[in-house]
């Protein structure tokens, strides 16, 4: 919720069968915006598997994400949420 969060830190791991890609993400919103940097990705395919981006919907900051490949890649997600 962005009335209760300023930012966010994500570790996400994709799997999509033999290929596997980490990111961390970091999400900060100004009441209205979302903005996004994602660094330390690495992927064991030719190209990512996924990518990332935020919004803010309904009062709650999203990070959404986009398969290369498909609805079968799975994500695990580490977050740590920073109050306001």
């Amino acid at each position: 919720a962005t009335a209760t969060y300023r930012s966010v830190k994500y570790i996400v791991q994709a799997t999509y069968g033999t290929d596997y890609q980490v990111s961390e993400i970091l999400l900060i919103h100004n009441g209205t915006t979302a903005d996004i940097s994602e660094y330390g990705i690495t992927h064991t395919s030719a190209s990512p598997i996924v990518t990332y981006s935020a919004d803010i919907s309904s009062g709650n900051m999203r990070l959404l994400a986009t398969a290369a490949a498909g609805s079968t890649t799975n994500l695990k997600i580490y977050k740590i949420s920073i109050n306001i």
